[in-house]
């Protein structure tokens, strides 16, 4: 019965018109003997993505019957278990008997992290079969050296986030590239309603009165499917409270005792190891991300308070509803997950005289140092944000800067170094113009 019914879903791929989307920014090509996997939180994109990359092969000359495509997500498959991976092959290859060993076949597994020990499954098929593999999942395990070294070298990941700002101008064809006056009113406009709604694709497609149930199912599936339903929670009350306590610490410090202690204020007997098992899970599952204090100390690391951020600021707000009316969070969430979309490498900084930096973007040249401040408009905002820069650049031994604002610019000259002011839209739309493509 399994195997009938992947003969269904193959043909039904086969039959299935290409959806309507919009590129995304990454850009993939096969690899012949490696595992391409898609890794980031569900409803991201990654699903369309591997879509978009299948339509491209048959653009180039692919057959569409050369392509296997597999959700494992689907409801029949729920108590599938590893062994009958190979079913696939077996129903794919009954259905074109022509092509084994013959022809080269595309095979699209998406969520394939719900079979558990389907590493070696898709090994062997690089290995024994004239094959290129295409893999998505919502967990940070599929980047982790354990599955490096059970597919013994054989896959290459790649991170999906939800769309960045010049994605989403894309998507709703504002011109960003070459702007006239009244592209930049455009810009500005979408910038104010992708800093409150964010950057998941659905949304595009409904009006913003559903943004916010929308988002609070993305939540709840997150809650009970990757974290309380793959790592077996035997408290999910506990944690789910735990997760949507941290979802109010966004853009802010914590240490895991003080929430514990918070938690236990509020009723729930819980030790400091379970809040730390929720971060993990969290992180893992691509919701939400510690950052650490810049120093070379791993003991200092450990120590000092994290700081933490969402994956998307529409969450924040669908979830914590009056809890940024100043927006001066959102707009640091906004920009880390800018940053994050670059690098892992992110942390924050405090200099000699406690200073903080919201941003040390670790490169293999000079550390990138960067503040957001909602407004400069205050001379003593001014005076606190640009000393506290400068004291960091003279510690770290940079000479530029970045303070970044609703929509202040200009230039600070201070000796050999300079401080650049602008609006985090511009920020955004420059830093992609200038990235590598």
């Amino acid at each position: 019965m399994l195997k009938d019914l992947f003969r269904q879903m193959i043909l039904d791929f086969h039959a299935r018109p290409w959806p309507e989307s919009f590129p995304r920014a990454l850009q993939i090509s096969p690899m012949k003997g490696k595992a391409l996997a898609l890794v980031g939180v569900r409803r991201c994109g990654k699903s369309t993505l591997l879509l978009q990359l299948a339509q491209k092969l048959e653009q180039t000359g692919s057959s569409r019957q050369n392509m296997l495509h597999i959700n494992f997500v689907d409801e029949r498959l729920i108590r599938m278990d590893s062994k009958e991976l190979g079913l696939v092959l077996d129903a794919y290859f009954e259905l074109f008997p022509e092509k084994h060993h013959a022809q080269e076949i595309h095979c699209f597994f998406d969520e394939i992290q719900y079979i558990h020990g389907w590493e070696a499954f898709v090994e062997r098929l690089l290995r024994m079969e004239k094959c290129y593999v295409y893999l998505s999942g919502s967990s940070a395990k599929l980047l982790s050296k354990e599955i490096g070294t059970a597919m013994r070298g054989r896959s290459l990941s790649y991170e999906v986030f939800p769309f960045s700002f010049t994605e989403y101008l894309g998507s709703q064809k504002i011109e960003y590239r070459r702007m006239g006056s009244q592209d930049r009113s455009r810009v500005v406009n979408a910038f104010s309603s992708y800093l409150t709604h964010g950057g998941f694709p659905e949304l595009f497609h409904h009006p913003a009165p559903q943004h916010r149930q929308i988002l609070q199912d993305y939540y709840n599936a997150v809650v009970y499917r990757d974290v309380i339903e793959r790592h077996n929670v035997s408290a999910p009350n506990t944690v789910s409270q735990i997760m949507h306590l941290l979802t109010q610490y966004t853009a802010r410090a914590f240490t895991v005792n003080k929430l514990t202690l918070r938690l236990k204020s509020l009723g729930y007997s819980l030790q400091k190891s379970t809040v730390s098992e929720c971060l993990d899970w969290l992180n893992d599952a691509y919701f939400m991300f510690p950052v650490n204090l810049y120093t070379e100390s791993l003991s200092k690391q450990k120590h000092n308070p994290k700081k933490l951020y969402l994956i998307d600021n529409g969450i924040c707000e669908a979830l914590n509803a009056g809890s940024f009316e100043n927006k001066s969070h959102l707009l640091e969430n906004l920009v880390y997950m800018e940053l994050r979309r670059r690098s892992p490498d992110i942390f924050y900084y405090k200099t000699r005289k406690g200073h903080e930096i919201d941003f040390v973007l670790a490169t293999p040249h000079k550390p990138v140092l960067i503040q957001v401040s909602l407004t400069l408009g205050n001379p003593e905002t001014m005076e606190r944000e640009s000393r506290a820069l400068q004291d960091a650049m003279d510690e770290l031994d940079t000479r530029e800067g970045w303070i970044l604002t609703t929509d202040e610019a200009k230039e600070i000259q201070a000796g050999k170094k300079r401080i650049h002011v602008m609006p985090v839209w511009k920020y955004l739309v420059e830093s992609t113009l200038q990235a590598p493509h």
